[in-house]
């Protein structure tokens, strides 16, 4: 076996050089040749054409702006349902915990065309009900609070999937300690369930802003005009024909990315050990 096992590990020799050669070939090839593309159409006057557009800048508003929203609205109904499918006593948790992250497991456009089909004027369900908006009134889901709200559907099973794993460890006895001592809800919360699942909560919420900031498949299928969000400027771009501005842009794209992650870094040693994934 000599040769094969590194002296002093139980890994196999030929184990790292294996993972690095897959992680060059799916991730960072790629991503040097779009920014090889990128830097060049910077350097032939495109940084300026990019920088002085104003659809850039509003791209770049709408993205964060409906990313922050969307990661809102995946916390509150990502914690609402791992506190009632994980430290309640309702029946049917299976059934319902697997309902909850359906929208998970399918495409985002398939959830985005079932949301687009029951919200507007000519729903079936909405017609039932006798709510449905009045016909030709404009579709409310076309708009950034809809694309947000989208958002916030689709990434709300990563939230409630990393908030039930860590309330699977909390300590039922302390929590019913406090409970039989007289402790109301909103005070077990603060004073044991939260400081507990600090860690799992801001790693999920960091990692559902970073996915809906790069999100294109709902943000393309529901964008109207003046509210499109960067994925979206960056296949428009490439589809008119004008791939070397749409490489620029993704450019943009990974810097703003790179930028968020570098802030964490800074911020690591001021929040709960596990809140920044990569560093877990």
């Amino acid at each position: 076996m000599q040769g094969y096992v590194r002296a002093g590990s139980s890994q196999p020799v030929w184990l790292f050089p294996f993972i690095v050669s897959v992680v060059l070939f799916l991730s960072v090839l790629p991503l040097a040749r779009l920014a090889v593309v990128g830097i060049s159409a910077f350097a032939n006057g495109g940084v300026m054409v990019v920088l002085s557009d104003p659809m850039v800048w509003s791209a770049v508003y709408y993205t964060i702006v409906t990313a922050v929203l969307g990661t809102v609205i995946s916390l509150i109904i990502g914690c609402a349902f791992a506190y009632l499918l994980t430290l309640t006593d309702i029946p049917a948790k299976g059934p319902l915990s697997f309902f909850f992250v359906l929208p998970m497991m399918i495409p985002p456009q398939v959830t985005a065309l079932a949301w687009v089909q029951m919200s507007g004027p000519s729903s079936p369900l909405l017609k039932a009900l006798h709510i449905a908006p009045p016909m030709g009134s404009p579709q409310p889901l076309y708009s950034v609070g809809g694309i947000a709200l989208l958002y916030g559907v689709q990434h709300a099973p990563l939230v409630y999937l990393a908030l039930r794993a860590g309330l699977m460890t909390l300590p039922r006895d302390g929590v019913e300690a406090a409970r039989l001592s007289g402790a109301g809800f909103f005070r077990r919360l603060k004073d044991i369930i939260v400081p507990l699942i600090a860690p799992a909560a801001g790693a999920s919420v960091i990692l559902v802003f970073l996915i809906a900031c790069n999100e294109l498949t709902i943000s393309a299928l529901l964008w109207s005009a003046g509210t499109q969000t960067l994925g979206v400027a960056i296949y428009n771009l490439d589809d008119s024909g004008s791939s070397d501005l749409a490489s620029a842009l993704s450019v943009l794209v990974v810097f703003m990315v790179v930028a968020m992650m570098l802030l964490l870094e800074l911020l690591a040693k001021h929040l709960p050990k596990g809140v920044v994934p990569w560093r877990s």
